[in-house]
């Protein structure tokens, strides 16, 4: 990474850019081009991804950057692996192995399930 992550904007949907080893790596759903709350927010994830990358701590795969890990939806992520343990059905379970194959965080194992 030679420069900062930068701000980019797709139909008013803020997302954060970020150039890693030649190639364009996004973080999206952080909110409205014009909401301030957002762009703060985005300015936020900015500034901890170039501090990290300075301090040598970086994640390339930016999973630790994303609104998700940090946020109220791990609740939700939680809720959706109860609902899949207990109800055992097919959409469930496929949305708690999709979260899981794409690294989002999860406290269940899918053995169990």
């Amino acid at each position: 990474m030679l420069k900062p992550p930068s701000l980019r904007t797709n139909n008013g949907a803020l997302h954060v850019r970020v150039r890693i080893d030649g190639s364009d790596a996004f973080i999206y759903l952080l909110g409205r081009w014009g909401d301030s709350l957002a762009m703060a927010r985005a300015q936020a994830i900015i500034s901890q991804i170039w501090r990290d990358h300075q301090q040598g701590k970086f994640e390339h795969s930016l999973m630790a950057y994303q609104p998700i890990a940090g946020g109220k939806e791990v609740v939700l992520l939680e809720a959706l692996w109860a609902r899949a343990e207990s109800k055992r059905q097919a959409d469930a379970i496929h949305a708690c192995r999709l979260l899981q194959r794409y690294g989002q965080p999860q406290n269940f194992a899918l053995a169990d399930l």
